[in-house]
C-alpha cells in the first residue's frame, strides 16, 4: 500500500501545483486589467476637469460676448462692425474648366526661373 499512498501523495501535489499557478495567472491577468482601468479613471477625470473649466469659462460675460460678435454678428451700441469679404481665388472668378491643373504641357519651374533672369 505505500504505492498508492504515494501516488495519492504526488496526485494532491501536482492538483495543489495546478491551482496555485492558475491562481497566479488569474491574479496577474486581473491586476493588468486594474491597470488599464485605472489609466482609463485617470484619462477621464482629467477630460472632466477640462471640461469643467471649459463650462466655468463658457459661463462668463467674456465667451458670451465673443460668441455674439463672432457667430451672430452683434455690436455694441454706437460700434461700426466691418466684414472683410473672402478672398477669390483663380478657380472661383475663372471657373474650374477653365484653369490647367496638370503641368504635363508646361515647361519646369527651374527652367523657368532660368529663362527669366537670363
Amino acid at each position: 500500500m505505500p504505492g498508492v499512498k504515494n501516488l495519492a501523495i504526488i496526485a494532491i501535489s501536482l492538483l495543489a501545483i495546478y491551482n496555485t499557478a492558475r491562481t497566479v495567472i488569474d491574479i496577474n491577468t486581473r491586476t493588468k486589467k486594474l491597470g488599464s482601468i485605472q489609466n482609463e479613471v485617470q484619462r477621464l477625470e482629467n477630460e472632466q476637469k477640462e471640461l469643467k473649466a471649459e463650462l466655468k469659462y463658457r459661463k462668463t460675460n467674456e465667451f458670451v460676448e465673443k460668441e455674439a460678435r463672432d457667430k451672430l454678428m452683434m455690436a455694441f451700441p454706437g460700434e461700426v462692425m466691418l466684414v472683410i469679404p473672402k478672398t477669390e481665388t483663380a478657380k472661383d472668378i475663372l471657373g474650374s474648366s477653365t484653369i490647367n491643373t496638370t503641368n504635363q504641357n508646361q515647361t519646369p519651374l527651374w527652367k523657368q526661373w532660368i529663362d527669366l533672369f537670363f
